[in-house]
């Protein structure tokens, strides 16, 4: 978004949607702030929407010599 704002292509507040290859999106929008040495950023907010993909749980032997690991 700010390259975008840099070269005139993006309005600061507006929604800003972007669409991945296999259709996914994420939303987001920016605005300009002026920091206290006089800077002006552009601030960005972005979100999207995901799904759980799995759970691991790590498992320790209790006969494990190095439980918490080693250093070489």
């Amino acid at each position: 978004m700010a390259l975008l704002h840099a070269g005139g292509d993006y309005s600061l507040g507006t929604r800003f949607v972007n669409i991945s290859p296999v259709g996914t999106g994420v939303d987001g929008s920016g605005e300009s702030v002026a920091l206290p040495n006089g800077t002006t950023v552009l601030v960005t907010t972005i979100g999207t929407k995901s799904w759980l993909m799995g759970i691991h749980h790590f498992v320790i032997d209790p006969t494990d010599p190095f439980p918490n690991g080693f250093i070489v």
